[in-house]
């Protein structure tokens, strides 16, 4: 029985323990039915004490079928129908197995976010192909989405650019602006009314708020920092403003930004290239704008609010990223969120060791296809300027793998080899 077993088993004979406390005879299958407990617990707390750390299914009971908790649950939910309005204050038989997710075989979802300001390079098709490799390897579910929050870069054209590069490589996404997906729109620039409610939803919480500093004031900010060799960082000015002054300049300003407050928070997150990696973002940076005054959300926000809703399991993105992920955690702690795993990727490197860089010449992919270099013929090569794949490397002559190959080939554990 390996680990994850284990857990799934230990955690499924202490539901069936509290069940059986809570509600009576319950067999060792978890099958029976009982009266509803004299101090009346609502299904609110059936949910928090079941609650793992996993994604909540919705849905209606069965009146009539059986109780069957499964060693494999990590999370279930009773509509308060099951509790509440049972004739007699009977707890009526249903089968909960439906609402159980197991956590060792979570559905794997991952996204190639890139925005549309200019041509796909080697570096932005590494990213693609590690995030097509490993959700195929897990059976999962590849998106592309178009991250053009910054229209002011927006280069016309760019998305249906970087569709046909990545067509002609072979990494076709399962949804996409041009495939249409059930979590659309896969353009976040048709998502705005999503973000706005969500920053409204942290402004209520007090978890955000509006800044009023001009233009001037940041940039007198900024050189300050230069001129004593700081690091430039908004002090946090408008977060300490009353509530009336907040309020008075809300009247008087049509043009604001929101920030997100940060918080001090020094727990390390586990990185699955890296391994546990510790930023206080708090302690180096200022509060971040996540709504601009163009009421456009930042990166920040807009990525942290789509993960969330296009249900992806798996972040796979560049090490300099990596410095951004804390800030990213605490929202969706903020947000009450179970924020997906990370693996940041290192840099795609030369022969020699060095920096692969866009200085050495021309790397757009659209010159390597125009140029008559073969898609997994470039693809291998990412592949080995990378890392990240189980091969025998005892053999010094290099072979061209298709990419069902390559599906098999490639693991996390060795990103970072």
């Amino acid at each position: 029985m390996d680990p994850v077993q284990k857990d799934m088993k230990a955690k499924g004979a202490e539901w069936r323990s509290w069940l059986r406390e809570k509600f009576g005879k319950i067999d060792r299958n978890g099958r029976g039915c009982a009266r509803r407990p004299a101090e009346a617990e609502t299904s609110e707390e059936v949910y928090q004490h079941l609650y793992g750390e996993c994604k909540i299914t919705l849905g209606t009971p069965d009146q009539d079928s059986n109780l069957d908790l499964s060693i494999n649950c990590t999370l279930v939910y009773c509509e308060s129908t099951a509790l509440d309005h049972a004739a007699g204050g009977e707890l009526r038989l249903f089968n909960l197995s439906k609402y159980f997710t197991s956590s060792a075989q979570i559905k794997v979802r991952v996204r190639f976010a890139p925005s549309p300001t200019g041509h796909l390079h080697l570096g932005g098709l590494r990213t693609a192909l590690y995030n097509y490799l490993f959700a195929k390897n897990h059976g999962g579910t590849f998106v592309l989405r178009i991250e053009d929050t910054d229209q002011s870069r927006v280069v016309p054209d760019t998305v249906e650019k970087l569709e046909r590069d990545l067509k002609w490589a072979g990494i076709v996404p399962d949804e996409s602006p041009s495939v249409g997906g059930q979590f659309g729109p896969y353009t976040q620039s048709k998502r705005l009314d999503i973000y706005r409610a969500q920053v409204n939803h942290l402004l209520e919480t007090g978890a955000a708020y509006p800044c009023f500093c001009s233009d001037t004031r940041l940039g007198l900010l900024k050189r300050e920092a230069l001129r004593n060799r700081q690091v430039p960082r908004y002090d946090n000015k408008c977060r300490h403003l009353s509530r009336e002054d907040r309020r008075e300049k809300l009247n008087r300003y049509d043009s604001y930004c929101i920030r997100f407050k940060l918080t001090p928070n020094s727990e390390p997150f586990t990185d699955l290239v890296f391994g546990p990696v510790s930023y206080d973002v708090a302690q180096h940076e200022g509060d971040p704008v996540i709504l601009k005054s163009d009421k456009y959300p930042t990166y920040h926000l807009a990525n942290v609010v789509d993960d969330h809703f296009m249900e992806i399991s798996h972040v796979l993105r560049g090490v300099e990223w990596q410095v951004s992920t804390t800030k990213h955690l605490l929202m969706y702690k903020a947000f009450g969120w179970t924020p997906p795993k990370y693996a940041h990727l290192p840099l795609l490197m030369n022969p020699d060791g060095t920096k692969l860089s866009k200085r050495q010449g021309d790397i757009r992919v659209e010159s390597f296809r125009d140029g008559d270099i073969f898609p997994l013929a470039l693809l291998n090569y990412v592949t080995h300027a990378g890392g990240g794949f189980h091969r025998d490397l005892s053999d010094e002559k290099l072979r061209i793998f298709s990419l069902e190959e390559l599906v098999h080939q490639v693991s996390a554990s060795t990103w970072r080899e």
